[in-house]
């Protein structure tokens, strides 16, 4: 015979009828006094009774999800986590539904770091590879969840982890698997597409982007998101400060053209899912620095007025200096042809003295 233990629809009726023995009311509450006005009937679902059974259907995903459909005490242990007892209270064991519900953690685990996005098209999930179904099913639920979680539960769940740079996740990637995180800096680029087909109703497409890590050398954050938010739209050219929260998945490489480096070859690139919860108007260039107005033309006109004068004093320096060499080339040919020997023409003769013309006396005057 086989222990209750394992067949697990024995336990799952038994926890269904604890179940509704702890929701249906005290006997106290059923006595019903002749004074007392007639009480409106409402709607099963409606009544207390029909919302806490409505809570515990929906909580059966979240067990399936979880893995605990095959622990059989998994309902009853849901159940309790629904209630108000003051012991689950203190200690924060109670379901959180200020915060964004948690990713499956079967598929998390099949998840492996430094792998290419899984190739989903024309393939059914049972073809692919164990980590590529784990990331492609919680990439589907991420999605999923971000479409129908509002923006506070993103911040509320995103206040623990709000510092998380990118050397930890590199480093420990595992640890934050599955976890909202904060992520801050230039949004790049916005592109359109197709959502995924398991995204689940009323999402037909996506978006993604690239927010550029504040660490340096460091590669971007990929972002997939549902909706943009005001200001935002897709576009290749982004230089946007934002600040996004959402679920870490994996460390995903991406192909590299040919001729890049090793880094960027080995590089693991953040990728998330989630929503976009500030963004700051975009920054407007400032003019280069440099003359303006009247400053500006004086300014150029001095450049321009002494190129000119440059331009004039070295063709000054020119003429003077072919002047003075023609002058000085005349000199040292004449001196060369006074110094040859064999010179046809004559040499020039020395002048003859001049004669003189004055009269002569040989006896002189006579003395008187």
């Amino acid at each position: 015979m086989r222990p209750i233990a394992r067949r697990p629809w024995i336990v799952g009726v038994l926890s269904m009828a604890m179940m509704g023995v702890l929701a249906s009311p005290s006997p106290a509450q059923n006595e019903k006094k002749d004074d007392a006005e007639p009480i409106e009937q409402y709607p099963f679902w409606k009544t207390d009774m029909g919302v806490g059974v409505g809570a515990d259907a929906a909580m059966l995903h979240a067990i399936y999800a979880a893995g605990l459909e095959r622990h059989g005490f998994g309902i009853l242990g849901t159940r309790l986590l629904l209630g108000e007892h003051k012991l689950l209270v203190d200690a924060e064991w109670r379901f959180d539904f200020e915060k964004v519900p948690p990713l499956n953690g079967r598929a998390l685990k099949l998840i492996e770091d430094h792998r290419p996005l899984p190739n989903v098209f024309r393939k059914e999930p049972t073809e692919l590879k164990r980590y590529e179904l784990g990331w492609y099913a919680a990439y589907n639920e991420a999605i999923r969840f971000t479409h129908v979680t509002a923006e506070d539960q993103f911040k509320n769940s995103a206040k623990k982890l709000e510092n998380v740079a990118y050397p930890r996740l590199k480093t420990m990637p595992e640890k934050y698997r599955g976890k909202v995180i904060t992520v801050k800096g230039k949004l790049a680029v916005i592109r359109e597409e197709e959502a995924p087909r398991y995204a689940g109703p009323g999402i037909d497409h996506i978006y993604t982007g690239w927010i550029m890590n504040p660490t340096e050398r460091a590669p971007p954050y990929v972002v997939a998101l549902t909706e943009l938010p005001d200001g935002l739209k897709v576009s290749e050219k982004i230089n946007q400060e934002v600040e996004f929260v959402g679920y870490f998945l994996s460390l995903v490489k991406f192909p590299v053209e040919k001729g890049g480096s090793r880094a960027q070859k080995e590089a693991g690139y953040p990728y998330l899912v989630g929503k976009i919860v500030s963004v700051q108007p975009p920054e407007k260039a400032l003019p280069a620095p440099g003359p303006t107005g009247t400053y500006a033309y004086f300014y150029i006109v001095s450049i321009l007025g002494g190129f000119a004068g440059i331009a004039v004093l070295l063709a000054v320096l020119n003429i003077w200096l072919r002047r003075g060499d023609r002058q000085t080339q005349a000199q040292l040919q004449a001196l060369r042809e006074r110094q040859n020997p064999f010179s046809l023409e004559p040499a020039d003769e020395p002048a003859a003295a001049p004669a003189d013309t004055s009269p002569t006396d040989p006896q002189g005057p006579s003395p008187h």
